[in-house]
């Protein structure tokens, strides 16, 4: 399903995020990111993803967070795990995705020998 992310004005469109989640059935997956948006970067306060966790965890959906650019989103990483922490607060069992080619430099090996 898809849904409109951002509202008219170009930005984060919680109204149609809850609708959405809504319709939903129990055990259904939706995936988010859970900082630095793709494409458009702009993402959820933490008092909205207070607000997605509740209504995940109303619908019993699995959220699936992709997890890509902690700590490039705000510069800290305490700040852009945030979404993972609303979810966790209420229990929610959740699949998590985190990759480190972006933030920790590995795209093109940084100048790192990776010889045994």
């Amino acid at each position: 399903m898809d849904y409109p992310y951002l509202d008219s004005k170009g930005n984060f469109n919680l109204r149609s995020t809850l609708d959405a989640i809504a319709k939903l059935r129990p055990k259904d997956s939706i995936l988010f990111h859970a900082c630095a948006h793709n494409p458009t970067g702009i993402d959820p306060t933490q008092s909205e993803w207070r607000e997605i966790a509740a209504a995940i965890k109303k619908a019993g959906v699995v959220p699936f967070i992709d997890l890509a650019f902690q700590g490039l989103a705000s510069g800290s990483l305490e700040k852009d795990r945030v979404a993972i922490e609303a979810f966790a607060e209420l229990g929610i069992n959740m699949i998590i995705a985190q990759t480190y080619s972006k933030n920790m430099g590995i795209y093109g090996n940084g100048g790192l020998d990776y010889r045994l």
